[in-house]
């Protein structure tokens, strides 16, 4: 994404919600402060997977923004949950690795961006461009 994009695309965005689940409070914040400042969004967050489904059970999301491996379970099988819950949420995931099973699995469902950690807000700012504005395309 170029970086002299204004702060906000566009001012008469619609809110969108998000749930960003990470076991790693660092990454946690970084998504909160990338999606909040540059998009009108509503953030939720949780550090486990369990308190994720809490959330999924009681708010629909636009956008669930997951890690790959964390202690209970990984980020594929997490987001299969979370569709099962909410058909049409889109996924990104975020890896410290990308390895051939997460790439087959993420295109049979139909998971767009992997995010290799260490996450840049840059990289962040534009896969959330282009999954909540299509029209908006970055290189």
């Amino acid at each position: 994404m170029s970086e002299d994009l204004p702060a906000r695309l566009t001012v008469d965005q619609p809110q969108r919600s998000v749930l960003v689940v990470d076991d790693e409070l660092r990454i946690i914040e970084l998504m909160r402060h990338a999606l909040e400042r540059t998009f009108n969004c509503q953030v939720v967050t949780a550090t486990t997977v369990k308190d994720a489904l809490k959330h999924l059970a009681v708010q629909p999301f636009d956008l669930l923004i997951t890690d790959y491996k964390m202690p209970e379970m990984d980020g594929l099988i997490f987001a299969r949950l979370a569709r099962q819950i909410t058909p049409d949420i889109e996924v990104v995931i975020l890896t410290g690795y990308t390895d051939a099973h997460l790439l087959q699995a993420a295109e049979e469902l139909s998971i767009r961006y992997i995010l290799s950690k260490p996450v840049r807000l840059a990289e962040v700012r534009k896969a959330v461009a282009e999954i909540f504005q299509p029209s908006v395309r970055t290189t």
